[in-house]
């Protein structure tokens, strides 16, 4: 998996890869251990961590050598909120007063 193609949500793992001197032809191909072959891979490692936690990259260069790095994660600030209605969900009616009444505190 091409080191630029990370798509992840939580944490974010992109900037932390041109920290870490893994550049746009570099192949990622673990994180913390476990092997990585695609963006779900990458999510799904990255689920069981948080921002903050220190995790040992490693990948391969454009050389064709094999390089570790060691990463500190950090909150990915592109989370995307959706409503519960337009994922298909609903909410109780304690549920929409609670939300209602948020919403309005906010502005």
């Amino acid at each position: 998996m091409a080191c630029c193609m990370a798509s992840s949500r939580e944490p974010n793992l992109r900037p932390l890869l041109s920290h870490a001197s893994c550049r746009q032809r570099d192949t990622l191909t673990q994180i913390a251990g476990e092997r990585v072959t695609s963006a779900d891979a990458v999510n799904t490692v990255l689920s069981r961590h948080r921002p903050g936690e220190r995790v040992t990259i490693a990948y391969i260069d454009r050389t064709g050598a094999t390089r570790t790095a060691s990463v500190v994660l950090a909150e990915n600030p592109h989370v995307d909120v959706t409503a519960v209605e337009s994922a298909g969900g609903s909410l109780s009616p304690a549920q929409r007063a609670f939300r209602d009444r948020w919403l309005r505190s906010q502005q």
